[in-house]
C-alpha cells in the first residue's frame, strides 16, 4: 500500500477511482454528438474533444470518490480513500486540475462557445458529486451529465445548440436516468416506481431513422434491443437476478446508444466505432469495476 501522502497513487487505485473501464462509453458519446453536429471522424478537432470530454469525466468519478468518501468509509471501505491508498487532499486536487484541463481543451476547439459548454458540463458534475446521495434528482443530474456531452460536442465543433443535438441530448439523459436509477436499487421490488426503467427505451425513437438509412443502421438497432432484453431480464424476480451485472450492462450500453445516434445521422463509421467502444467496454470490466 502506498503513503496517503503520496501525489502517485499505485496504479490500481487511480484506475479505480477514475473508473476507467467505462471511458470508452465518453469516446463513443463524443463519436455520436460529433455525428450529431454532421460532422465525421475525419474532423481533425475530434482527437481533442474526445481527450477534453475523457478529462471532464476522470474528474467527475475523483471528485465523486473525494465527496463520497465518510459514506465510503461505512459502505465500502475498500475503494481507494477510505482503504488509505491516497489522501482525499490529493484526489480533489487531481480532480480539479482534470477538470480545468477539460475545459481548456473544450475551449481550445470551439472558443467562447466551448468554454461555455464545458462550463456548463463542469458545473453539473460538480453538483451531481455534492448532492446525489439522497437526492431524488440525482439520476435526472447523472443524464444531464451525459447528455451534455452531446451539447458540448456540437456546440465545440459548430458554435450553436441544434435541434437535432438536443433531441439527442434528451434521449441519452432518459437512458442514463434509467440506468442510475437502477444503479440505486438493489432488487426490483425496492422500486418505488417503474417508469424510469421505461425511459431505458427511449433511443427506440431513432429506430425509424436508423433503419432507413444504412444496414449498420438496421443492426444497431437490432443490437441495441436485443442488449436491452437481455439485460432486463437480470432484474426480474428469481435466482438469475442480479442487479450489479444489468447496471453493469446497463453502462456499457450506453455505447449501443450512440450506435444508434450515429447510425441515424448517416455517420455509419462512427457507429462502428461505437460498437467497437461497446466491445471493449465489456472487456475492461472484466479486469476492472465499472461502479
Amino acid at each position: 500500500m502506498g503513503s496517503t501522502s503520496s501525489w502517485t497513487p499505485p496504479l490500481g487505485a487511480a484506475l479505480r477511482l477514475g473508473r476507467v473501464a467505462n471511458l470508452p462509453t465518453v469516446w463513443s458519446n463524443v463519436l455520436a454528438g460529433s455525428a450529431l453536429a454532421g460532422k465525421d471522424i475525419a474532423d481533425h478537432r475530434l482527437p481533442l474533444l474526445l481527450a477534453a470530454f475523457s478529462l471532464f469525466y476522470l474528474a467527475g468519478m475523483y471528485l465523486n470518490d473525494a465527496f463520497d468518501h465518510s459514506i465510503d468509509a461505512r459502505e465500502r471501505p475498500e475503494r481507494p480513500i477510505p482503504s488509505g491508498l491516497i489522501a482525499r487532499r490529493t484526489v480533489i486536487m487531481a480532480g480539479l486540475a482534470m477538470m480545468t484541463l477539460g475545459l481548456l481543451t473544450v475551449s481550445a476547439v470551439g472558443g467562447f462557445a466551448g468554454f461555455t459548454a464545458g462550463l456548463a458540463l463542469g458545473v453539473t458534475i460538480i453538483g451531481y458529486d455534492l448532492h446525489h446521495k439522497g437526492n431524488r434528482f440525482g439520476p435526472v443530474l447523472m443524464g444531464v451529465c451525459r447528455g451534455l456531452v452531446y451539447l458540448g460536442s456540437t456546440v465545440a465543433l459548430t458554435g450553436r445548440i441544434s435541434l437535432e443535438a438536443l433531441a439527442g441530448g434528451v434521449i441519452l439523459l432518459c437512458y442514463v436516468l434509467g440506468l442510475t436509477y437502477t444503479a440505486k436499487r438493489e432488487t426490483l421490488a425496492s422500486f418505488g416506481a417503474i417508469w424510469p426503467l421505461a425511459s431505458l427505451a427511449a433511443p427506440m425513437l431513432y429506430f425509424p431513422r436508423a433503419f432507413a438509412n444504412s444496414a449498420i443502421g438496421v443492426a444497431a438497432c437490432l443490437l441495441f434491443a436485443g442488449w436491452l432484453a437481455l439485460t432486463m431480464r437480470k432484474l426480474m424476480p428469481g435466482p438469475k437476478r442480479d442487479v450489479r451485472a444489468a447496471v453493469g450492462q446497463f453502462i456499457a450500453g450506453i455505447a449501443l446508444v450512440d450506435t444508434v445516434i450515429a447510425a441515424a445521422c448517416g455517420q455509419t463509421l462512427s457507429a462502428a466505432l461505437a460498437v467497437l467502444a461497446f466491445l471493449t467496454t465489456l472487456l475492461l470490466h472484466r479486469r476492472l469495476p465499472g461502479t
